[in-house]
């Protein structure tokens, strides 16, 4: 399912045409974005893509997705187990979050592993960063662009890295604050769904 922005307006009747198994409201979608929903996709309440963000839950699997997450540019979400991502998530542009490794290093032919990712509530992932199967981030976690996360990353921490470590402990409130935040997510509710969004 692809979704185009019309001049100012966008098109959010794709949205219900899409073969979601729930969808919130004052969901907004900028640019082409794709769908793909060939298992379980829940979607949250005020979830905000940019052009060319990619969302796929495959045959069988489960994808959901929280409260009042944002998609930058080129992100993309790729379920073939299952992934879960919480509450008032950033994702940054051209992230890569897979449970799956694809496909054999050795036998191509053969399906790779997968294992189930779960990402947090109050989560930033950084540009370009790489979250890979089998990880858990913890609430309040800040991963660090370019980071390829491995391993599971623990509450409130920065991340960075190739494998991700620990740099930091982060201060709980902080990641709490919607100072942060893109005006999209951070509008008071319900949203106006005519308010532009600012970077």
């Amino acid at each position: 399912m692809k979704f185009f922005r019309k001049g100012r307006a966008i098109v959010q009747a794709a949205i219900a045409a899409t073969k979601l198994n729930h969808r919130g409201g004052h969901c907004r979608l900028y640019g082409r974005c794709t769908v793909v929903n060939d298992g379980v996709f829940t979607l949250g309440d005020y979830f905000c893509a940019k052009d060319g963000v990619s969302l796929v839950s495959g045959h069988g699997a489960e994808l959901r997705i929280g409260n009042r997450v944002f998609m930058n540019y080129g992100a993309s979400v790729y379920a073939t187990h299952r992934i879960t991502i919480g509450d008032h998530v950033l994702i940054a542009d051209d992230v890569r979050i897979m449970d799956t490794d694809s496909h054999d290093v050795v036998d191509h032919a053969k399906p790779g592993k997968t294992a189930p990712i779960t990402i947090g509530n109050h989560v930033w992932i950084g540009l370009r960063s790489l979250i890979l199967k089998g990880v858990t981030i913890g609430d309040g976690a800040v991963v660090a662009a370019g980071s390829v996360v491995t391993r599971d990353v623990p509450p409130h921490t920065l991340v960075a890295g190739n494998p991700a470590r620990v740099i930091r402990a982060i201060d709980a409130h902080v990641m709490r604050q919607e100072a942060w935040m893109p005006t999209a997510i951070k509008a008071t509710s319900p949203m106006d769904p005519s308010a532009p969004i600012r970077e």
